[in-house]
């Protein structure tokens, strides 16, 4: 259990990391809801319980938890449902099951959808314009 869900994490991570590295649209955030939730969205996982004696159901469950208070600050209906369904995931973890194989299709969907907002709306606007030396680098 611990491998899957190191496994899923990886996966959230890598499509979030990977959408940043090829350069996807450079947006802003405009509203103070997105920018709420931006600012939410980017420490979940910073505050999972961890530690001797922790199990992935414990881990699990501040997820579940994390993504359900996600789901009320979505900008949007798509980012909504897409925290929703992690949450669920996450869920099913927690409570020691095993997630069927259509909520794992609905997790993978789901995080793809809010990782990819999280990387265009999110993370571009924390990163500043001019940061220094970079038109100096390969393709800059």
């Amino acid at each position: 259990m611990r491998r899957v869900l190191r496994a899923i994490v990886c996966v959230t991570l890598s499509t979030a990391l990977g959408g940043a590295l090829t350069g996807t649209a450079s947006a802003s955030v405009a509203d103070k809801s997105a920018k709420k939730f931006c600012k939410k969205a980017l420490t979940v996982g910073t505050d999972v319980t961890s530690g001797e004696g922790t199990s992935n159901e414990d881990a699990a469950a501040d997820l579940e938890r994390a993504f359900k208070k996600l789901a009320k600050l979505a900008p949007n209906k798509k980012i909504k449902k897409a925290a929703k369904a992690i949450a669920s995931f996450y869920g099913d973890i927690a409570d020691g099951d095993t997630p069927d194989e259509d909520l794992s299709a609905e997790y993978a969907e789901a995080s793809v959808t809010f990782s990819t907002f999280l990387v265009t709306k999110c993370v571009t606007d924390a990163i500043p314009d001019n940061i220094p030396g970079l038109d100096e680098l390969p393709g800059g």
